[in-house]
């Protein structure tokens, strides 16, 4: 199911507006129809399922079907310790290591 962002969705409305670029986004590029379901999110971190009610040129209307419970803390942290970041790169020193390989390699058979 698609997700989109909306700056406050208010539950008890029932309905919320989707304007800008996301409505763009609905109606041009993924051609949706009336009666697909998204999600929708919002700043707060809430996330409903939510099903299109009408598409306008400027507006897409959505009705609010459920709440959807917040997924649980990712397990991978990343944290800045003021360090920049490093990328150790090993190199094989030997340009004649993958050579003296295969002559072996024709030794045996």
């Amino acid at each position: 199911m698609r997700r989109f962002f909306v700056d406050k969705i208010i539950p008890g409305t029932g309905f919320v507006s989707i304007t800008g670029k996301e409505a763009r986004h609905i109606r041009n590029v993924l051609r949706m129809k009336k009666g697909e379901m998204l999600i929708l999110m919002d700043r707060e971190g809430q996330s409903f399922e939510a099903t299109i009610g009408a598409i306008h040129y400027k507006e897409v209307k959505v009705k609010i079907n459920k709440s959807i419970s917040p997924l649980p803390p990712s397990p991978i942290s990343i944290s800045s310790s003021g360090c920049k970041p490093s990328i150790t790169i090993c190199v094989i020193d030997d340009p004649g290591l993958n050579i003296d390989r295969q002559r072996r390699a024709d030794q045996t058979n």
